[in-house]
């Protein structure tokens, strides 16, 4: 066993094809997928977003304190959702004329002037920016947000005087005290705590970062279709060598599957790690809980590679196809390929909750996203048990396939 545990091993590292698939690609992939979520961030949440503000009397009168202190605020570095830059870039403009002229020939998306006491936004048409109304419904919600926030506060100052003394009877220096009477009372109080439902904040991208690792151990099963294939007395030379050789055909199978699961394991945990260490993609911080999964969902790889291996009268590049081709739908339901297929796995789980076990893609993909979007590892544990089941199922139904072979000597 131990023999053929080490030629076998040897033998799949040579075959570069089968480790183009199980290595190269996924990294390949995930630097794509890096590269184009990256720029979706940028464009989609913000950063710099252009503001031009008519800097006029309208503009400095004391009404308008809250919304420019915001805005100050919002342009310093570290605002952005990014934590890298300034949410808003702020220019100003002398008058009105200036400022849209300013809009239109920069890349400022609005210009904020004061209108009859009243903030008003003058929005920017570009065609060629396909962002611009997201950009510009940022900046309506700060201004819409800034004035519900400064009417809130004042009414409450307003609840907490008539509750504090007679308004009647306030007037000089009376009104002036119980006013910095609530006033040191409100403004250092504590009426809110900031708390995360999670432990880790959300992020849609992880997703499809966990559904490229299903597809990758899905890739990597074809080692054990391989390792498989090369026990068949029919596929070629070593096959016939090894079905007349002294050793059982169990330890032939555990050998030759040790190796394929050794060497595909090895392949999700490079990629694991370019993902986590390079590309910096959240995994919960339980690095050593993903490692699990991915030894895990290796083996569950290698047991599907084997069942295709062991099929009868078929040829191996008909066998690879064949597996290729359901690892591709695999990876759909595990919604890889976008938003429209990541709303349809979604459906389809609420639909069909045991589907997911019966998709290694899927449930590699939701084992990692257990660990990341829940604070129990229960959620995991289900996960897990999952994968090994059909783990199980998979391994029995390929040696009982390999067992069931007949071969007549002509």
């Amino acid at each position: 066993m131990g023999q053929t545990f080490k030629y076998t091993f040897l033998s799949l590292i040579r075959n570069g094809g089968v480790l183009v698939w199980a290595l190269a690609f996924p990294i390949v992939l995930a630097t794509m997928f890096y590269a184009m979520f990256a720029n979706l961030d940028y464009d989609a949440f913000g950063r710099d977003i252009g503001l031009i503000v008519v800097d006029d009397e309208a503009w400095q009168a004391r009404d308008n304190e809250p919304l420019r202190r915001t805005l100050d605020a919002l342009t310093e570095t570290g605002s952005s959702s990014g934590g890298d830059g300034a949410l808003i870039a702020m220019r100003t403009a002398p008058d009105e004329k200036r400022a849209l002229e300013e809009l239109y020939a920069g890349d400022a998306v609005a210009a904020l002037l004061v209108s009859d006491s009243e903030p008003e936004l003058l929005m920017k048409r570009d065609p060629a920016d396909s962002m611009i109304g997201v950009k510009q419904s940022v900046v309506q919600t700060v201004l819409e947000s800034t004035e519900a926030i400064d009417t809130t506060a004042t009414n409450a100052i307003e609840q907490r005087l008539r509750g504090t003394a007679d308004m009647s009877k306030l007037s000089g220096e009376n009104f002036v005290n119980d006013l910095e009477s609530v006033l040191s009372s409100t403004i250092g109080a504590d009426y809110s705590q900031r708390i995360s439902i999670t432990e880790n904040a959300p992020d849609e991208n992880a997703r499809y970062y966990y559904a490229l690792l299903g597809l990758a151990a899905l890739f990597a099963a074809n080692l054990g279709l391989v390792a498989m294939n090369e026990l068949l007395p029919g596929t070629g030379a070593v096959g016939a060598r090894r079905s007349i050789s002294a050793l059982q055909h169990r330890s032939q199978i555990a050998g030759s599957l040790l190796a394929a699961w050794l060497l595909a394991f090895l392949c999700l945990l490079i990629g694991f790690l370019y993902m986590d260490v390079v590309l910096r993609v959240g995994f919960g911080h339980r690095e050593l809980a993903c490692v699990g999964v991915l030894a895990l969902g290796s083996a569950l790889a290698t047991a599907l590679g084997a069942v295709f291996g062991a099929l009868p009268k078929l040829p191996t590049a008909a066998k690879a196809g064949i597996l290729t081709g359901v690892a591709c739908v695999g990876a759909l339901f595990a919604g890889l390929y976008g938003t429209a297929c990541m709303e349809l796995a979604d459906t389809v789980a609420s639909l069909a909750p045991w589907s997911v076990y019966i998709n290694p893609a899927q449930g590699i993909s939701q084992a990692f996203f257990s660990l990341y979007a829940y604070d129990s590892m229960t959620p995991y544990g289900f996960a897990m048990l999952g994968l090994a089941a059909l783990t199980l199922v998979l391994t029995g139904i390929a040696y009982l396939l390999y067992r069931r072979q007949r071969y007549v000597s002509v």
